[in-house]
């Protein structure tokens, strides 16, 4: 995100998982971790636990669905899932269809999920866009929703019994 680096590859929550925990061995931090994960971020936090559970010391995840755990049923939109899960793990076409609109598309966005629409100022709107400007940016943040079947099988497959 932002000026990061986008890679082709790499957006499963695992992948993402060990480079925040090569981050922190970087830092020098190397367990007693405490992460709070958001959305997207809280898939990769989950991901982190369940890969190196003595590492963490809290975890909290906030305004998530996990893959595996109930996600799938939150994209359904047959049965009133929401829609955007589909359209970002398609590939190529919301890239072809954002850009150039990335402004106009965070502004509906943040509208349809706000309880308040126009909260976020344009501005603001305009900065968050700004990391998504172009193509490329658009599929690497599209990226992180095209693993998430994939995502949901390795969680499933770590909860059964061995």
């Amino acid at each position: 995100m932002g000026a990061s680096d986008r890679p082709p590859s790499g957006y499963d929550k695992d992948t993402q998982a060990e480079d925040m925990r090569e981050l922190l061995a970087q830092l020098g931090i190397h367990g007693g971790v405490r992460i709070v994960g958001h959305d997207i971020g809280g898939m990769v936090a989950f991901a982190y636990a369940r890969r190196h559970p003595e590492e963490v010391e809290h975890l909290v995840l906030v305004e998530l669905a996990l893959p595996g755990f109930g996600l799938e049923q939150a994209m359904d939109v047959a049965s009133g899932g929401l829609f955007h899960f589909g359209f970002f793990m398609t590939e190529e076409l919301p890239e072809l269809l954002r850009e150039g609109r990335e402004s106009d598309f965070l502004t509906w966005w943040f509208d349809w999920l706000s309880a308040v629409p126009g909260t976020f100022p344009p501005e603001e709107v305009d900065t968050i866009a700004s990391s998504y400007r172009g193509c490329e940016a658009l599929r690497a943040g599209f990226a992180h929703y095209r693993t998430l079947l994939d995502d949901g099988s390795v969680n499933r497959a770590w909860q059964e019994p061995q």
